[in-house]
């Protein structure tokens, strides 16, 4: 590839970028529905599945993303992913308990939001603790 071909091989890409991230801020004038069609996560975490499987439809509808929470994504690479990634993280921040902000505070990313508050209310999902283990009998 000649150097004029691998420069407009980098506009080419970056017009792309553009375009999709134009598109997410555009889909972001909607994110005030979330609040109401997102079950909100309640504060002993009891609706747990309902709000997870809500709040991973809310992403796809968002961002055009499927299954966003539960693949692995690579490292954050392009503006694209940046922008997707913000607004998942934003999505859960809104559905959450006002008191569970302080669980997901240092979460830097989407997935690890969700792995916070999967730990956070159930940790034997995780494998951190057998079932039984951390109880207290009485």
């Amino acid at each position: 590839m000649s150097f004029q071909g691998m420069m407009n091989a980098i506009r080419e890409f970056h017009r792309a970028e553009y375009k999709a991230v134009s598109q997410l801020f555009e889909r972001m004038e909607e994110m005030h529905r979330i609040d109401y069609e997102v079950d909100h996560l309640e504060e002993d975490a009891s609706n747990w599945t309902s709000w997870r499987n809500s709040t991973e439809d809310a992403i796809a509808w968002l961002t055009g993303v499927d299954d966003y929470l539960d693949v692995n994504r690579p490292i954050v690479a392009t503006t694209v992913n940046l922008v997707i990634d913000r607004l998942a993280l934003d999505i859960i921040r809104r559905t959450i308990h006002d008191n569970h902000d302080e669980i997901i505070r240092e979460a830097p990313r989407a997935r690890q939001a969700i792995t916070c508050l999967r730990r956070h209310f159930d940790p034997y999902a995780t494998g951190r603790l057998e079932r039984g283990e951390g109880r207290l009998y009485r």
